[in-house]
């Protein structure tokens, strides 16, 4: 509950369920419905450009807008809204962050269509070369680099190799290099 802690008689609980509560750090919301074990919050996510004057109902059930729908892209729904870790579209089920700086009130179906094609087209780069005969040894282009993956484990590539060269033979080879490599040593905390 996001009422404080400080014992208080009954009276002052109830008048101060009439004040605003602070909920955390990002927000200071008061609770539309409240009783002696209930008390409600509600919690809104938004870019604030300039200062806010809600004058009118309609303006303020503007801030509520996300997510909304922009459109349809293979028989699917495409939402925009704003969630936990930024903006993003929904396609189906799946999730594609808004880069940083765009404005995700003013997405449109047409910049949501081309950020599901950029994100796939990323995905299918990511897989430089796969064995039939080995299907738990892939090799990637990962964030930093080419790398296999071999069951759960990732093993580098060395610098000046050809990633998509790479012979099954080959990948085995540096994947048993590095198990015989001694673990790294975590660093220990500093006191």
């Amino acid at each position: 509950m996001a009422t404080d802690k400080t014992e208080a008689p009954r009276g002052a609980d109830q008048r101060r369920r009439r004040h605003w509560f602070k909920l955390d750090n990002a927000a200071i919301l008061f609770p539309t419905f409240a009783s002696g074990t209930i008390s409600t919050l509600f919690r809104l996510s938004m870019t604030l450009d300039e200062p806010i004057r809600l004058s009118t109902l309609e303006e303020a059930l503007e801030l509520f807008r996300f997510p909304r729908s922009v459109g349809n892209y293979e028989d699917k729904e495409i939402l925009v809204g704003i969630g936990r870790f930024g903006p993003f579209v929904r396609h189906g089920s799946l999730f594609y962050s808004i880069p940083r700086g765009e404005d995700p009130g003013m997405y449109t179906e047409e910049a949501a269509i081309t950020l599901i094609l950029a994100k796939r087209k990323e995905a299918s780069e990511k897989l430089i070369r796969e064995f039939a005969e080995r299907p738990d040894i892939k090799v990637l282009n990962g964030r930093y680099g080419p790398y296999i993956a071999f069951g759960k484990t990732n093993v580098k590539i060395p610098k000046g190799t050809d990633p998509a060269g790479l012979s099954l033979q080959d990948c085995e080879r540096l994947a048993a290099e590095a198990a015989a490599l001694p673990p790294k040593k975590k660093p220990g905390k500093k006191s």
